[in-house]
């Protein structure tokens, strides 16, 4: 517990994707990770997230954001490509999927749950 108490550290939401705070980074793109025991305010942070952005207030380096519930994806009982999840959440990128896929580093996918 001490070790790991040390490892923790505060951040804004607008720091989860900097590369000091940021859990990977690639050529394909970079992953963050939030954890926190119940009712701590994840879920609200993700609302936030996603409000900012649509704002203009963050993460303007992304085109897209793709928010999926870990409650409605353990609902899926097959295998579905990334794709098709959002296709099924967003219906109305299908003409336009293609012209997305082509700017990866654009597009935010945040799993919640």
């Amino acid at each position: 517990e001490k070790c790991l108490r040390r490892e923790l550290e505060k951040i804004r939401i607008d720091q989860l994707f900097q590369s000091s705070f940021s859990r990977s980074k690639s050529r394909s793109g970079s992953s963050a990770s939030v954890a926190g025991v119940a009712g701590i305010g994840k879920t609200t942070m993700v609302q936030k997230i996603v409000h900012d952005w649509a704002t203009g207030k963050i993460y303007q380096h992304f085109q897209f954001v793709f928010s999926f519930k870990f409650r409605d994806l353990n609902t899926i009982n097959c295998r579905v490509t990334l794709r098709e999840l959002i296709l099924e959440q967003y219906p109305y990128f299908k003409n336009i999927l293609g012209e997305i896929w082509k700017n990866p580093e654009g597009l935010l996918f945040i799993f919640d749950g």
